[in-house]
């Protein structure tokens, strides 16, 4: 009997590492549905063995707590990624500003930067289930630090409050 519930355990080891390979490739990510993940690993060994398990958790509740997993991660990031994208915008606005009220080569600075910040923008339309905040923060994080230097202090301490507890 304990020989029987090591190797099921077992069983359900392989299946979660056959889901964490396949999240890290990104075949599995928070919008993926059972039926269509089911029909796709159907053949695999990690599946099959551990569809034959007699007791513990199923492939579907081990999928469930992976998907789980997956959603909370892509509302944190998700939310991340919102937070930067409304800084990005207020940031480009904020230079456009600053633009039209300078002259010379700090306008041109500013212009430069808005543009920048316009790009950034446009990527960020890209955002899918399967964006994560750690491939976004590269693009957010410079461009900020660069371009505060033209921002009130005061105006980014009032934006960043919202930011904080808006869902």
């Amino acid at each position: 009997m304990e020989e029987l519930r090591k190797d099921e355990r077992k069983n359900r080891d392989e299946f979660r590492k056959l889901m964490e390979e396949h999240v890290a490739a990104g075949i599995l990510n928070a919008k993926t549905n059972w039926r269509d993940y089911c029909i796709n690993i159907k053949d695999f060994a990690a599946y099959l063995v551990v569809s034959s398990n007699t007791s513990g958790s199923t492939a579907k509740d081990l999928f469930t707590d992976v998907m789980d997993e997956l959603e909370k991660q892509y509302l944190d990031d998700k939310s991340q990624i919102k937070d930067a994208v409304r800084m990005a915008e207020f940031v480009f606005e904020e230079l456009l500003e600053r633009a039209r009220e300078k002259e010379g080569k700090e306008a041109k600075k500013c212009k430069r930067l808005a543009d920048e910040f316009y790009e950034l923008l446009h990527a960020s339309k890209e955002i899918t289930a399967s964006s994560k905040w750690e491939d976004w923060k590269s693009l957010f994080g410079d461009r900020q630090v660069a371009s505060f230097a033209f921002i009130d202090l005061e105006l980014v301490t009032r934006l960043q409050g919202p930011l904080e507890n808006d869902s």
